[in-house]
């Protein structure tokens, strides 16, 4: 017959470390957090009998004190245009999400994925974080909107289009890596190059097709720009690609449309990507 597993041992708690050391729960606290007159020798005691214990300040409790919570919250404004936030074939979010929780946790907060806010099923509770990371915000972003006026602290991945006053954001220079590769693949003997763009009215969107237009223009080529919603996802771009390689309207040529394909931007792969390309492809 198997023995029951014991109980799990509970945890010390403020007063308990009081206890121990013979001080009041405030001189604890002070001692803990640096505050208070404490001596040093008390100071010490507490620290010791606290490592003993093994006790540790309850993170919820303590931001309630200091009037936060420690959790940040995380939009990523092209999930909300796509409708999931598990999109197949694209793993530029996953990492997002990712490297976003790992940096968090080095400051000692949490990170909480929230759905568009300006949903009316998304709870209240999502305005209650410390701060915000909004990804790829669009035009006159909504969700950015409400943030400003709850003066609720907010950084953006990428500007805002419409909002060149807000400049608390950091982004990638998609205009310069456009016009790279489309330079590649000018070297590599291509004449008519087509652009396949998402619908979202954010800046990677509006600054690589801009780049398009004006380097098509430089170089006295034809511009065939083809758009695709986002939430149209692999099968889309796969859509997309097939119209412009059968001839559909100004297409570029087949062996334009294999050189695109050997890197992973401007032409979609068996992914569906667009550019600028958000998959690392194999």
């Amino acid at each position: 017959m198997s023995k029951e597993a014991p109980p799990p041992a509970a945890r010390a708690t403020i007063r308990d470390v009081a206890r121990e050391a013979g001080v009041s729960v405030t001189t604890v606290s002070h001692a803990l957090n640096g505050k208070g007159t404490a001596s040093e020798e008390t100071r010490r005691k507490v620290l010791a009998v606290a490592e003993r214990l093994a006790y540790r300040a309850h993170p919820m409790a303590r931001g309630l004190r200091r009037g936060r919570t420690g959790v940040l919250g995380l939009d990523m404004r092209p999930l909300d245009a796509i409708g999931s936030y598990i999109p197949e074939g694209v793993d530029y979010f996953v990492r997002f999400a990712g490297a976003a929780a790992v940096t968090a946790l080095d400051h000692g907060l949490g990170l909480m994925l929230v759905p568009d806010l300006t949903r009316s099923d998304v709870s209240r509770a999502a305005l209650g974080v410390d701060g915000y990371v909004i990804g790829d915000p669009t035009r006159d972003d909504p969700v950015l909107t409400r943030l400003l006026d709850a003066s609720v602290p907010v950084v953006a991945v990428g500007r805002d289009p419409g909002r060149p006053d807000f400049t608390d954001w950091v982004g990638t220079d998609d205009s310069r890596e456009t016009e790279r590769m489309l330079d590649l693949l000018r070297s590599r003997g291509a004449r008519r190059v087509a652009f396949l763009a998402g619908t979202d009215d954010n800046a990677w969107n509006v600054d690589a097709e801009l780049a398009y237009r004006e380097w098509t223009a430089r170089h006295a080529m034809p511009a065939r720009i083809l758009r695709v919603p986002e939430a149209a996802g692999e099968d889309g771009g796969r859509d997309a690609a097939r119209r412009l390689l059968t001839g559909a309207g100004s297409a570029p040529t087949p062996s334009t449309a294999r050189r695109a394909a050997t890197r992973r931007a401007c032409w979609p792969r068996r992914c569906g990507s667009v550019w600028p390309c958000r998959t690392t492809c194999s």
